[in-house]
């Protein structure tokens, strides 16, 4: 079945910003399109195009000026504006620029269809704090963002118990209930050491944190900023395929 074409209605754009957005996109897209019919066809294109503030854009392709001064003149060119070699690598030049703007349509592609599958992933576990992770910084609450923090350090306590113990001559950052610190034997006698080193069980597994570490737990602001710098990469993020 044939594809219909549809038709929208052009206006102009009255949004001064949005207008010279559009204008860079598009004036792009008629120098590709210009570039794309002198390579399918060999005609010679020029192209000049002048924005509302007078700075002028031009194309041409194998060069501008000479078309132009044949056009004004009214006299045809009287001789190649380039030699083969030269034709050649334009031509080349010419296809390596249309492969990249399919590789990057293809990339962009992908990248819609992961933020799809995260939107869908968000659909079915509605009320979930993990899903935070993938939303805008500017579409979360603060109440969002303190239940994403606490689940966080939910999910680093849980991993913090899971640790296995240290070996003798490490340092003991974390540890499990039921844990005694780990130390090298120091010389001398038994005694004297179990006297000294005996360590007795505690039933938190936050005790045996040591300063370092304590210090190192961040605080809800601190999470905050983290999550500011990062959420500037969000649109980046791709899932693995």
């Amino acid at each position: 079945m044939p594809r219909t074409e549809i038709r929208l209605d052009i206006c102009r754009i009255e949004d001064d910003k949005k207008g010279s957005t559009t204008f860079s996109k598009q004036h792009a897209n008629l120098f590709k399109s210009a570039s794309n019919l002198s390579a399918l066809t060999g005609v010679r294109v020029a192209i000049i195009v002048e924005n509302e503030s007078g700075k002028k854009y031009a194309f041409g392709t194998p060069a501008v000026q000479p078309i132009v001064d044949s056009f004004l003149s009214g006299n045809p060119l009287s001789e190649p504006l380039v030699d083969e070699a030269t034709k050649g690598r334009i031509k080349f030049l010419q296809r390596k620029v249309a492969r990249l703007d399919m590789e990057n349509a293809m990339l962009e592609r992908r990248e819609n269809l992961s933020l799809e599958h995260i939107k869908n992933i968000q659909a079915q576990n509605p009320g979930t704090a993990a899903n935070n992770i993938f939303s805008r910084q500017e579409k979360l609450s603060l109440e969002d963002l303190q239940g994403l923090f606490n689940e966080l350090m939910r999910v680093k306590e849980d991993i913090r118990r899971r640790l296995p113990p240290l070996q003798h001559g490490d340092e003991l950052n974390t540890g499990g209930p039921n844990m005694k610190e780990n130390q090298l034997m120091p010389s001398g006698r038994l005694g004297d050491h179990l006297k000294i080193h005996e360590v007795p069980l505690q039933p938190s597994s936050s005790q045996y944190l040591t300063p370092q570490h304590r210090s190192s737990r961040p605080s809800f602001n601190q999470f905050l900023v983290r999550y500011q710098k990062c959420s500037s990469a969000h649109h980046h993020f791709r899932l693995p395929r």
